[in-house]
């Protein structure tokens, strides 16, 4: 059995065009029915995915885009190993700032905190980045506040997760299937 963890590449330094920051995120119900993310995505050579249909799921899955409040949000991924257990994992995480506290938005807060989903982060890179793909999104935490001072936030803050086994896959934006 050939090893999947060797290494097959180096890496260069690259110019200083780096943007940090999380532009928007884009969110689904994670599909039911489906045993992995084989059955309802599809890959270029690359490794990139180009769409969000695959062999149980024919019809595009449909996305709702969220947009965060201006440089104050974030997508975050965090290893998780365990030499002595010989696993490792990487969590998936996205803090989005939401101001403005009005009863749609907390009905929205609400669903997000119930449910499980696919979610696909745009970074200020332009490169949109899928989490949750094998295994789905929670609501992992965030809280609703009207603040107390003249620049404090009123509006609302959540924190979405992920545990997957591997760091997030990047995206086709012609991939995702506005509702």
């Amino acid at each position: 059995m050939a090893l999947t963890c060797l290494v097959s590449a180096g890496m260069e330094n690259t110019c200083k065009t780096n943007s940090p920051g999380l532009f928007s995120i884009f969110i689904t119900n994670y599909p039911s029915g489906v045993t992995s993310a084989a059955d309802f995505v599809t890959y270029d050579v690359e490794g990139k995915i180009t769409a969000f249909s695959g062999a149980t799921i024919t019809t595009p899955l449909e996305f709702y885009k969220y947009k965060p409040a201006k440089n104050s949000s974030t997508f975050d991924q965090t290893f998780n190993v365990s030499i002595e257990n010989g696993v490792a994992g990487v969590e998936q995480k996205i803090t989005a700032v939401f101001p403005v506290m009005t009863q749609e938005r907390s009905e929205q807060i609400s669903n997000l905190i119930a449910g499980n989903f696919l979610i696909i982060a745009l970074d200020r890179n332009n490169r949109y980045w899928v989490l949750g793909l094998n295994d789905s999104v929670e609501t992992s935490g965030g809280s609703s506040s009207t603040g107390k001072g003249g620049t404090d936030l009123a509006g609302y803050t959540l924190e979405l997760s992920a545990w997957e086994a591997k760091l997030a896959i990047e995206c086709e934006a012609s991939a995702i299937v506005l509702a």
